[in-house]
């Protein structure tokens, strides 16, 4: 259990949008990076919400992150694109690319869209979803510093690497999001901080052994799911951004928290247009019945419903857009002694805290 602060979802994204702006951010990107943050935390999915803030605003300070990067085309053809982001956000860049995405789509009926020289981008569920709101279905793709490593192997050369699919439905779109490990390197630092120990399989100490120690596991590699064939899904999402963008490859990418050096990430956006294959308004219903029949499958002992890819996070999203945002209060903390550096101020009715166990 963890206390968090209550906070109103446009309360919340103004703060961030301000922090953005003192770290030099223009206000219409900073209002785009806002709203990818605060939607994870809406969502329930905090490792990639206003939590991030603080690195990001490290990053800057320190000159890894390029608060004005001027986004710029490399290659462009009718059905694809190359972008060089200019070391700036990865929201920016990914929310540019599903933009661009979508234009081409609109016109040719898909779009591959890369882009290289980019930085973490949170949430990769957040740009699918948007494509899906054009009826198309949406695909996103990133590389992401070493974690991993090849099945069989003891040292850290892929990264995580997350990849989405949304598919647009009748009500709220399907939204396949997810990265590659059993357990992502958050929860095991979870673990550290409690002093608990984690489950068989999750990861690896430095010498290749199975480890339950969260600080062996932290020096180790994560073990990716499903073993080989996740270990071959994370290769393929390497090779379709870091090589197909002309980036660097995973294990020349950056970790996070080294804030002095560009990241390198790549990511790749692409667009189908469901109109291409049937009546849009046909595809969804059909999407909608399937949806609705696997809702409908009896739970297994242990389970409370079954659910298709998304419908946890539509369900906090609505919650907390109805009640606010529970914001952790070490994040909530985080915030406040940003603006404190920056010497800002955040904006009327910033909360004093409300303490919730949740």
């Amino acid at each position: 259990m963890e206390d968090h602060v209550i906070i109103p979802t446009e309360l919340l994204g103004e703060a961030v949008t301000v922090l953005l702006k003192a770290l030099g951010q223009p206000r219409e990107e900073a209002e785009i990076v806002a709203a990818t943050l605060v939607d994870a935390d809406l969502r329930g999915v905090s490792t990639h919400g206003v939590f991030r803030l603080k690195a990001y605003a490290e990053r800057i300070i320190a000159g890894g992150l390029n608060p004005r990067a001027k986004l710029s085309v490399v290659r462009e053809a009718d059905t694809m694109a190359v972008l060089d982001a200019d070391n700036g956000f990865g929201q920016i860049a990914a929310y540019r690319a599903a933009q661009l995405a979508v234009e081409k789509a609109g016109q040719s009926g898909a779009a591959f869209i890369g882009v290289r020289n980019s930085s973490h981008f949170g949430r990769a569920g957040y740009f699918t979803e948007w494509i899906a709101g054009h009826d198309m279905i949406g695909f996103c793709f990133s590389n992401s510093s070493p974690r991993l490593a090849p099945w069989g192997g003891r040292k850290k050369m892929l990264g995580n690497n997350p990849w989405s699919v949304a598919i647009p439905t009748e009500g709220e779109p399907i939204v396949l999001d997810m990265a590659n490990s059993i357990a992502s390197a958050g929860k095991i630092r979870r673990a550290a901080q409690a002093g608990s120990a984690i489950p068989e399989g999750w990861a690896l100490d430095s010498e290749g052994r199975e480890t339950i120690d969260p600080l062996e596991a932290l020096s180790g590699v994560l073990l990716p799911f499903g073993a080989h064939k996740g270990y071959g899904i994370t290769l393929v999402v390497g090779i379709l951004t870091g090589v197909l963008a002309g980036g660097v490859w995973d294990s020349q990418v950056t970790p996070l928290d080294d804030a002095g050096r560009s990241q390198q990430v790549s990511h790749l956006l692409v667009a189908a247009r469901i109109s291409d294959f049937m009546p849009v308004e046909e595809f969804k219903e059909r999407v909608n019945r399937i949806a609705i029949e696997i809702r409908k499958c009896p739970p297994a002992e242990g389970t409370s419903a079954v659910y298709v890819p998304g419908d946890r996070g539509h369900e906090k999203r609505s919650a907390a857009l109805r009640g606010g945002v529970p914001l952790a209060e070490r994040t909530f903390r985080s915030l406040n002694d940003l603006a404190d550096r920056l010497g800002v101020s955040l904006p009327e009715g910033w909360p004093i805290p409300n303490l919730m166990q949740v």
